[in-house]
């Protein structure tokens, strides 16, 4: 047992997997699962090597135990695992909690490979790769409140924070106390909280899975883009190298706004983002849509997928898109030669594609 944050198991049935998903490396497959339990298995043979319960949902483990159980989701979502070269570490996963709960965790799976049995060396040895969980026992009110149910996948790459050469970037998600859009970044081995961006955008939203973008081609994460439940698709700077800088992209009134903002249409998934085949800056690519609870199944409104060109200008970063609203581009600081352009696919009330230009 580690004495802050779960137990190591050897070996048991594996629990059914919902939302979480494999993710391999390394020979190995790892995947979280709704028996409370996150997996490392051969890849080849399905074996278990090791088996992780977060202490985060211990007081639930005892509802395995009804005779009356039904279901319960626990460790719920896809994890992150990524090669990196910090405090000895060379590859770490990430996990989340999703629909199971508000938290993640860390572990250390630096050279774990099929070959190495059932339990990587020992139990001692195996609870000392468990590297953090979040939150912790003593984390502000403030990120408690702001923290949702963990449907973000995280993002783990360079950044120029030379305290912290890598970082991980994942959305608050949904039903936080807070009610907002919030972008968490945390120190990857430790798990300490870097930054909280608190975009104020609320209530009864959350931000979800997020996209990291080199702009400038050295390695190290630029920009962050993400979507939330009430349709605003965010970026986010983190192209400084003091975290303290690291802020929304755009203001007005000294307030936070979107790169762009649908009609209310929710953005739940993870955008996708390339660079401009001619111009300056990128083209941003997000689908809309929700299915997260039992009335999103009758849920019949119209859903887009929209391309932004986001100009990347950070000389003036009053320039975002601003809202499409009525068929119109509203509420933006572009100038007038800025323009929609519209395309239909099929058939309007199926699928309607978008893309802001400016000339």
């Amino acid at each position: 047992n580690h004495p802050n944050y779960g137990s190591m198991i050897p070996s048991s049935k594996i629990g059914d997997i919902v939302h979480s998903g494999p993710v391999f490396k390394n020979g190995v497959l790892y995947t979280g699962a709704n028996d409370g339990m996150l997996y490392a298995l051969n890849a080849e043979t399905g074996k278990e090597i090791f088996a992780y319960v977060p202490n985060l949902i211990f007081d639930k483990l005892a509802r395995l135990k009804d005779t009356t159980y039904s279901h319960t989701y626990f460790v719920d979502l896809p994890p992150t695992v990524s090669n990196i070269n910090m405090a000895g570490k060379t590859t770490v996963l990430i996990g989340g909690l999703g629909k199971g709960g508000k938290g993640y965790f860390g572990l250390d799976v630096s050279g774990i490979l099929p070959s190495e049995g059932q339990v990587p060396g020992s139990e001692t040895s195996a609870a000392a790769r468990v590297m953090w969980e979040f939150p912790k026992f003593n984390t502000p009110a403030d990120v408690l409140n702001a923290m949702g149910y963990s449907f973000s996948r995280t993002a783990i790459v360079k950044s120029k924070y030379q305290s912290s050469p890598y970082v991980a970037i994942f959305g608050n998600g949904y039903l936080s106390e807070n009610g907002t859009a919030v972008l968490f970044i945390l120190n990857p081995v430790t798990g300490e909280l870097i930054k909280k961006i608190e975009t104020l955008a609320g209530p009864c939203n959350g931000l979800s899975t997020p996209v990291a973008v080199d702009g400038d081609i050295d390695g190290t994460v630029d920009y962050v883009y993400a979507g939330d439940l009430q349709g605003n698709l965010w970026k986010f700077n983190l192209s400084s190298d003091n975290p303290a800088d690291w802020d929304v992209a755009y203001k007005k009134d000294n307030l936070p706004v979107p790169l762009f903002r649908t009609p209310g249409q929710p953005i739940t998934t993870k955008p996708d983002v390339m660079y401009h085949c001619a111009k300056d800056g990128f083209v941003v690519l997000f689908g809309t849509g929700r299915y997260l609870d039992i009335n999103d199944v009758t849920d019949n409104s119209q859903q887009s997928v929209y391309g932004i060109w986001d100009f990347g200008d950070d000389t003036d970063p009053s320039e975002y898109v601003g809202s499409w609203e009525s068929g119109a581009l509203t509420n933006t600081n572009l100038v007038s030669t800025a323009s929609l352009l519209s395309q239909t696919v099929l058939d309007l009330s199926l699928i309607h594609i978008s893309e802001p230009t400016r000339q």
